[in-house]
């Protein structure tokens, strides 16, 4: 005859305590199950039977499958019906046959009275939840101290952490992304730039819109062309890979 699985406590089995606390945090089964990459949360259920609990549905955690103390003889019964089931779980008037019950429906008046109840979802029987509520009580007590708040706090500090090296990238380069957010024209002032050299004529052929909209451009913000395209040539050349040489020039080296 199968022996009853003990029930193992969180405290000694450290994934057991993993999965029970993930979900008193409100992490469900199924995205637990695709954390510790099982198949199904029902793979999840047949590795916590194994360690003597089975899910309730009630406070959506797993709970002790039975007490720790003395079972009666009619009890034994009530578990053998359990065992029974998990093995035949297609082959229920087998399991009458086993133990002496005309059909499921004798059965199930026995199973009641002994305090158990069917679960559709484990397709077997199940302590009634105030049958159960001492060893949740019990279990409750294993269970580490800290506040679900507390774990929530500390994850986000966990996760702010690794946000630190890209906050210190951004604030080394506040000025140039100040330039890349608001660009001019939309509440920034446009920079004027003493250039240090021998100022030379150079004659540049562009197509006629684009030279409209530069003598345009200049005239509407009371600047020469020349320093247009001075700030325009100094904006480019930053952008685009020249940033210590506009340094150096701007610097007259």
């Amino acid at each position: 005859m199968n022996q009853l699985v003990e029930t193992v406590s969180p405290k000694q089995d450290e994934r057991v305590h993993h999965i029970i606390k993930r979900l008193a945090g409100g992490m469900s089964r199924e995205s637990l199950a695709v954390e510790l990459k099982h198949t199904t949360y029902k793979s999840l259920d047949i590795f916590m039977r194994r360690k003597g609990y089975r899910y309730d549905s009630h406070v959506k955690n797993y709970v002790p499958q039975i007490e720790k103390q003395e079972i009666p003889v009619s009890t034994s019964k009530a578990t053998r019906v359990i065992e029974l089931l998990e093995v035949h779980t297609d082959e229920p008037m087998l399991v009458c046959q086993k133990l002496g019950f005309k059909d499921m429906q004798e059965l199930g008046d026995f199973m009641g009275v002994k305090g158990y109840q069917w679960n559709t979802e484990l397709n077997n029987y199940e302590r009634k939840p105030q049958e159960i509520e001492t060893s949740r009580n019990e279990l409750m007590e294993e269970m580490p101290q800290t506040s679900v708040a507390a774990e929530v706090q500390e994850v986000e500090q966990t996760e702010l952490t690794s946000y630190l090296p890209i906050l210190k990238l951004l604030m080394n380069n506040e000025e140039r992304l100040t330039e890349i957010l608001i660009p001019y024209g939309k509440g920034g002032s446009i920079p004027r730039y003493t250039i240090a050299g021998v100022a030379q004529t150079k004659t540049v052929q562009m197509i006629n819109t684009l030279s409209n909209l530069v003598s345009e451009f200049a005239k509407e913000n009371n600047m020469s062309q020349r320093d247009l395209f001075e700030v325009a040539l100094i904006d480019f050349f930053r952008k685009y890979g020249y940033e210590k040489e506009v340094v150096q020039v701007l610097n007259g080296r």
